[in-house]
């Protein structure tokens, strides 16, 4: 039996490592991941059919880095991995394949183009990405736009698409008793128009635009509310300009979430927005986001990046916005009085993406690689 292992500089997996692993274990696959411990969390457990390896390390302090790499490289070895797939939150992940003494094969697994104010550090970024995939078998690419503008990628070989998805387990629409109760348990009436964002509450996300176009549709329609899901280190800065703004009693920041718990708060909104800024930072990265609101038929606001447009038709499944704050407020206002619409995008939504469900891209996109780089 083959064994593949997956290695995430994280403490929680991501969606994507956390579903295909399970998927690719149901394939017949010997599959291991290797994640951060943190107090509390066992070192070591089965997850359906996945072998689970927690170790400590400290993000912040690169000695700790460099020891959770040599850790990691040694259950490698160990366990004989016959190909170790790497995240892209592994900053150093050519130090995986240097300290392996296995003839194992790597993949370096590129989820996220390289975040940066600054084009000169964003190229910087991706020349070191670039110089450590020399060292290794495969490298695979959220799409195909992701490759075309990557810089310099004529220094990357073996590069190989295996799209963004969603689990259809795990997210689906709810029923509507579970709905009103889910509603019920978010403090929220009949009447409030839910509106839910999910994701990394970072900086480089300029969530402060969403808060300012929902401030403009909060003046229009006093029972819209906001259900702002994640964490990240804009978090605070949000809370506060909420307060600024006045509008702190009608948006809910719940923290991070788990991804199989998402469901239940789908399922008590209205609508979906899929908000990222139009730059070079994201219009590239296919958002999870946008997979799973329109999985549970909600009805889905995306700002029109390269890869939301990809996965959204304008008024048929979702509907494209402009990142602007006035652009973002007439589109939620839009939805919110247009019923037709809404109910035609609900109706769409789920079906519209069921190529890119996890089981058909593990299928299609990631076993054959794995079993092109096995012959």
């Amino acid at each position: 039996m083959k064994k593949i292992c997956y290695i995430e500089f994280k403490v929680h997996p991501g969606p994507n490592f956390e579903y295909l692993s399970k998927i690719v274990a149901k394939h017949g696959f010997s599959v291991f991941m290797i994640l951060l411990l943190e107090p509390g969390m066992k070192p070591y457990e089965k997850v359906d059919g996945v072998n689970i390896y927690r170790l400590p390390s400290t993000k912040q302090n690169r000695k700790e880095l460099i020891s959770f790499i040599r850790k990691a490289s040694t259950l490698i070895d160990k366990h004989r991995i016959d190909i170790a797939h790497i995240h892209s939150s592994c900053l150093y992940f050519a130090l995986y394949k240097i300290f392996s003494k296995t003839s194992a094969k790597f993949i370096y697994h590129s989820l996220s183009y390289p975040l940066s104010y600054s084009n000169f550090e964003r190229t910087k970024a991706m020349l070191f990405i670039n110089f450590q995939c020399l060292f290794m078998n495969k490298t695979i690419f959220q799409s195909k736009e992701a490759i075309e503008h990557w810089k310099n990628k004529w220094m990357i070989r073996n590069k190989s698409i295996v799209p963004v998805g969603f689990d259809k387990e795990a997210l689906y629409p709810i029923s509507e008793n579970r709905r009103n109760k889910n509603r019920s348990l978010l403090g929220y009436n009949d009447n409030d128009c839910v509106i839910v964002f999910c994701g990394s509450i970072a900086k480089f996300r300029r969530l402060d635009n969403l808060l300012k176009a929902f401030k403009i549709v909060v003046d229009q329609m006093d029972n819209a509310r906001l259900l702002m899901i994640g964490d990240g280190n804009a978090l605070h800065e949000l809370k506060d300009l909420a307060y600024t703004l006045g509008i702190e009693s009608k948006v809910q920041f719940t923290g991070r979430i788990e991804h199989c718990e998402l469901v239940d708060y789908f399922g008590a909104s209205d609508i979906g927005i899929s908000y990222i800024p139009i730059n070079e930072n994201y219009t590239y990265n296919p958002p999870v986001k946008t997979f799973d609101y329109l999985s549970c038929s909600l009805p889905t606001i995306a700002t029109q990046t390269i890869s939301n447009g990809k996965i959204i038709t304008d008024r048929d499944n979702g509907l494209l916005t402009s990142d602007s704050i006035d652009g973002v407020a007439i589109s939620i206002i839009k939805l919110i009085h247009d019923d037709s619409m809404r109910k035609q995008i609900k109706q769409n939504a789920r079906s519209s993406i069921m190529n890119y469900e996890f089981e058909t891209i593990a299928e299609k996109h990631l076993i054959p690689v794995y079993e092109s780089m096995l012959l």
